[in-house]
């Protein structure tokens, strides 16, 4: 399955049942677990492609932290995605800190993110970083917009090179 495919049928799917029952563990760590491998597919896929890209890169790992690097939410996305698998991290220095931080939480009107989560607040899966809730939605978004961009990008730097073959 290439990126794209992964893009539309597992991950997309799996956030879109994430937002629609935002107070559902399962459901939004399924979410943060695909959207955590999609960088994984990204990487593999354009490394086997010679995009120029990653060339430099060593493997998904140090993908991940040149994402992290880039963006925010991708950072935040990728901690919860490890407090998720390994319960504490104790190396490094990561904004999650234990998969107990990830929680469903009550949210008062106007407290959550414009446009993110049920309207009116209500409880919603979240991450509580430094004396903050975030909501897990938010970095569901983030993520599938971080990721169409790059593929994009990458799909057309791999067209046009096909172009001048």
């Amino acid at each position: 399955m290439d990126p794209r495919q992964f893009l539309e049928v597992i991950l997309k799917p799996n956030v879109a049942e994430a937002l629609e029952k935002f107070k559902d563990l399962r459901s939004n760590f399924n979410a943060v677990a695909t959207a955590d491998a999609m960088a994984a597919h990204i990487f593999y896929w354009a490394k086997k492609r010679e995009v120029l890209e990653v060339a430099h890169i060593k493997d998904d790992l140090n993908y991940r932290l040149e994402l992290r690097r880039l963006n925010a939410h991708m950072a935040l996305l990728f901690d919860v995605a490890k407090a998720l698998k390994h319960v504490e991290l104790e190396r490094g220095n990561p904004m999650v800190k234990a998969a107990s931080e990830v929680d469903v939480r009550s949210f008062g009107y106007g407290e959550g993110g414009y446009g993110v989560g049920p309207y009116g607040g209500g409880p919603q899966v979240s991450v509580f970083i430094e004396g903050r809730k975030i909501q897990l939605a938010s970095l569901f978004h983030g993520a599938i917009e971080v990721y169409e961009l790059i593929l994009n990008r990458m799909e057309s730097w791999l067209a046009a090179s096909d172009t001048a073959k």
